[in-house]
């Protein structure tokens, strides 16, 4: 019986070296996720305009109305938010920015992600649910 634990102890000790091995050696060599470039400054395109701060505050920002949770008569007219942003990756669509805001009226929430494209070394546009802004 003694015997029998002792193999067991072995062989679970083993298991557990082997794994811890495998995920040091996987996390040197994974492919590590892209970066997001700095895009801290004020964006605009079409009737979008959003400011980003360096403490993750969105400053002054109009978006389109569709962005946001509740309704509007004309989805395309902008409303304005207040709330906050970070940099992001999201598996199926690579690197960008996550917005979560509300409205400033108080008529709803404000969650979208901005998808950075970039011309090799740094963002020039951010992306979301049919408008694009360019940095000012």
């Amino acid at each position: 019986m003694k015997g029998r634990r002792i193999v067991l102890w072995c062989v679970l000790g083993g298991s557990l070296g082997v794994l811890g091995v495998g995920w040091a050696v996987w996390m040197m060599v994974r492919p590590s996720a892209p970066e997001v470039p700095d895009p801290v400054g004020r964006w605009a395109g079409g009737t979008a305009a959003v400011e980003l701060l360096p403490d993750g505050r969105v400053g002054s920002a109009l978006v389109p109305a569709r962005v946001c949770s509740v309704g509007s008569v004309d989805r395309e007219q902008s409303t304005e938010i207040e709330g906050r942003w970070k940099k992001a990756v999201l598996d199926d669509v690579g690197p960008g920015v996550y917005v979560a805001a509300t409205r400033k009226d108080g008529s709803g929430s404000c969650r979208f992600w901005l998808t950075a494209e970039e011309n090799g070394k740094d963002l020039w546009v951010l992306v979301s649910q049919g408008f694009a802004m360019k940095k000012d």
